[in-house]
């Protein structure tokens, strides 16, 4: 670990050789600053670093920043979460399986035994949220001659969701704890990349002919997503 003076304070960063990069740059992350040279040259870390120190400071700020914006979750019975725009209350009851209801999330007590209560919780999420984009999906493209291979509900941890080369659709879980047109955009997003990977204009006129009002699910994306970090003990390990 390396470390550079900046008035009252040190910046810690990695310097990382690679074979595989062909230009230097610098990675940034909530907990993280790597300097990444291309192996064999001849180049001054710290150098490179101060040269990108405004840019640097700016990005570590913003991490920052997000990092106060996430919600403390409180894993409890009676605590609640947001799922599809309706706050539901975490309960346990003794029956068969897990159940989602309109104000609820029933987490069997039959099942709990050596899993904590959040787990539990994330494992209801994670399944009905599967259920949902893929009847999303369906209903959105039933009409329309699409080459679909897959669809994919994953905990993604830089993206909401995602179109492959192979036309793979990929949709992040978390997303089940927006407003239900956040959901409805990303999955008209990735549908409208199987028949275009750009995001020209004629990309847009494509997403909002799946979902005319994209731009309330686009919006609500980009000024809060933070609310979809579902514990913020499991993200700032991640990042």
């Amino acid at each position: 670990m390396e470390q550079l003076e900046i008035g009252d304070r040190l910046l810690e960063y990695d310097v990382k050789r690679s074979e595989e990069a062909s230009k230097a740059r610098i990675d940034v992350g909530m907990n993280s600053l790597d300097v990444i040279i291309p192996k064999g040259r001849g180049l001054d870390p710290e150098k490179f670093l101060k040269g990108k120190l405004d840019w640097v400071l700016k990005k570590k700020q913003k991490f920052e920043e997000y990092k106060e914006k996430i919600p403390e979750r409180n894993f409890q019975e009676g605590s609640k979460l947001p799922v599809l725009g309706r706050e539901r209350e975490i309960v346990i009851r003794d029956q068969v399986s897990h159940e989602l209801t309109e104000d609820k999330i029933i987490v069997s007590e039959r099942h709990m035994k050596g899993s904590s209560l959040k787990e539990k919780v994330r494992e209801i999420l994670k399944r009905e949220a599967k259920s949902i984009v893929n009847e999303k999906v369906e209903k959105l493209t039933e009409s329309e001659d699409l080459d679909i291979s897959k669809v994919y509900v994953r905990d993604q941890k830089t993206k909401w969701g995602s179109c492959s080369s192979k036309n793979n659709i990929s949709i992040n879980w978390r997303l089940i704890l927006a407003p239900e047109e956040v959901l409805d955009y990303v999955i008209a997003h990735e549908i409208a990349h199987l028949e275009n990977k750009n995001h020209d204009e004629d990309f847009w006129r494509r997403v909002e002919n799946l979902n005319s009002s994209y731009r309330e699910g686009y919006d609500w994306l980009e000024n809060n997503n933070h609310r979809l970090i579902f514990s913020k003990e499991d993200y700032l390990e991640r990042v």
